[in-house]
């Protein structure tokens, strides 16, 4: 009933119109920023490493090789 009413309706599209625009521009212009501006991912890969996700049932690693390869080739050259 909700999706009838989105697709038919003439002002659910002028209110989604708005709604995907303004999306769109927030999309592409922090999508410019990372270009432009120096975008770095360390430190999602330093909290990556420091809290690797852990079974709670055992205690280890549920990740080891994704968790080593953050630590050993993509943090030394983030760059």
């Amino acid at each position: 009933m909700l999706g009838k009413w989105l697709r038919e309706n003439k002002y659910a599209a002028g209110i989604l119109l708005f709604v995907r625009l303004y999306f769109g521009y927030e999309w592409l212009t922090h999508g410019w920023q990372k270009l432009t501006g120096g975008f770095t991912a360390e430190g999602f890969l330093n909290n990556a490493v420091a809290k690797p996700i852990i079974d709670k049932a055992t205690n280890e690693l549920v990740y080891p090789t994704f968790t080593a390869f953050i630590q050993h080739f993509a943090l030394p050259n983030v760059k």
